[in-house]
């Protein structure tokens, strides 16, 4: 019942703290911790708002406020859920990286499938990310470029790179362990998938892909996409 305690859901406003109060409220405490220090940081300056997924009514969750706040989070009346319907291009987030820089704002596009064909709402970066720029979406993430050295990227989902990943890259933080990372070539300052991190033994730049890193018993692997 963990995985389901707490979700955190993006919107053109801020993040949404889900909760579900038919679960003992101590594990919703823990599963909260469990995701906050997973995204390490990767949310800090992000405005948020704490509901209740069956009611989508805000409670009085001050405690748990407070645990957002830890991590760099900001509380907002300006969140609601559910979220307005958002417009086809969006600017990302400004994040702040653990050196107090802020990163370079990047063009995106906000994409989603239908409701009636399967998929997942996914983010689209067309282009290569570089040095000191920093990507966050609760949602997967379509990069149509390289991930550099220095750039630094985390998905609620799945990374699709349709180049080489050297930055640092983190799926699932919402703790999907279906989450994946895709590329053509690995060698990643680190990589991590639903909190665990990879060996970077695993990652030779001499083996061509697409490759894939998941999770496989309880470890990271990496292998040929078929």
């Amino acid at each position: 019942m963990t995985g389901n305690a707490v979700s955190i859901k993006g919107t053109q406003d801020g993040l949404v703290i889900l909760i579900d109060p038919s679960i003992e409220y101590e594990e919703i405490k823990k599963n909260l911790l469990l995701k906050m220090e997973s995204a390490k940081g990767f949310f800090r300056g992000a405005k948020f708002a704490v509901y209740e997924n069956q009611t989508a009514t805000t409670g009085h969750y001050e405690e748990l406020e407070d645990i957002c706040r830890r991590y760099g989070l900001v509380p907002s009346q300006e969140v609601s859920w559910p979220p307005a319907v958002s417009k086809d291009c969006v600017q990302p987030r400004k994040s702040i990286s653990s050196s107090g820089s802020s990163p370079a704002s990047l063009p995106v596009r906000r994409a989603s499938l239908s409701t009636a064909l399967p998929g997942e709402k996914a983010m689209l970066i067309n282009k290569t990310l570089r040095s000191g720029q920093i990507v966050v979406t609760p949602d997967s993430l379509v990069i149509l470029g390289d991930v550099h050295a220095g750039s630094e990227i985390a998905a609620g989902g799945s990374v699709l790179i349709s180049g080489s990943c050297y930055g640092t890259v983190q799926a699932g933080l919402s703790g999907d362990d279906k989450a994946l990372v895709l590329a053509l070539q690995f060698s990643p300052v680190r990589l991590m998938i639903g909190g665990l991190q990879a060996d970077n033994s695993l990652f030779d730049r001499n083996i061509k892909g697409p490759l894939v890193a998941c999770l496989h018993k309880g470890k990271i692997i990496v292998k040929k996409q078929q």
